[in-house]
């Protein structure tokens, strides 16, 4: 940022692009309250910098020098023309208030209204409905995996744990496991800090896979980054079962 000059276009474009990467650090995997988001999503002919799909949200963060020119007002139109939610966030509010913006996002979550899961993640897209939305998800949960993932995928990958094959970020349902061994029908899931709320959900998404002849094993992300040696020798334990 610092090899453009202070106010020159290439110093704001760089600038929102800080901003940006500051509001996707609050979508861990791109999910927020389990909803999926994606970012520098295309529109037609416009980008937005955040859409979630299911709840046909949008977010801008605009520069804090745009006043609302005609090319908001465009932007605006062409999407509140085919039903979207609209929220636009100053790049200063993001950068003094993200807690407040991030809440923000939360309540817009919760309004009611009906979810949308018409064919095709992002408008102008074609065929899959939910199916398709699902495989993108997965795709960017590849792309962008917790600390606590990469570092497991490392040893499941490539037949490492004694020849199984292992997927990731592998769709099955309604859901998306960490880790799937096709052959033991094994679901190896690695959480973060948890609420209840996350809890009931884990146990209902447990309960359906348990339906499919799963077997579902859980880890902390402090317990495959600080014993990882320990995880290694349970999940060969249920493998060798």
């Amino acid at each position: 940022m610092d090899d453009y000059p202070v106010g020159s276009k290439r110093y704001r474009e760089s600038d929102l692009e800080v901003v940006t990467e500051m509001l996707w650090e609050q979508f861990p995997n791109g999910r927020l309250d389990g909803y999926f988001f994606k970012k520098k999503c295309r529109m037609g002919d416009f980008r937005v910098d955040f859409y979630c799909p299911k709840k046909k949200l949008v977010i801008i963060i605009s520069d804090d020098t745009a006043t609302f020119n005609d090319y908001y007002s465009d932007l605006f139109g062409h999407l509140y023309q085919q039903g979207f939610r609209v929220v636009m966030f100053p790049e200063k509010d993001v950068k003094e208030n993200l807690l407040w913006v991030v809440e923000t996002i939360h309540i817009l979550l919760k309004l009611p209204g009906k979810e949308h899961t018409s064919p095709g993640g992002t408008p102008g897209e074609g065929g899959g409905g939910k199916k398709r939305e699902l495989i993108e998800r997965a795709r960017e949960m590849r792309r962008n995996p917790t600390q606590a993932e990469d570092a497991l995928w490392k040893v499941l990958r490539k037949k490492n744990l004694d020849g199984y094959k292992f997927r990731k970020q592998h769709p099955m349902g309604n859901y998306i496991v960490d880790f799937y061994c096709p052959e033991k029908k094994l679901v190896i899931e690695v959480d973060g800090g948890q609420h209840s709320e996350q809890e009931e959900q884990d146990a209902e998404r447990s309960r359906y896979l348990e339906s499919r002849g799963c077997h579902v094993i859980r880890f902390w992300n402090n317990e495959v980054l600080k014993n990882m040696d320990g995880v290694i020798e349970i999940i060969l334990n249920e493998l060798n079962q």
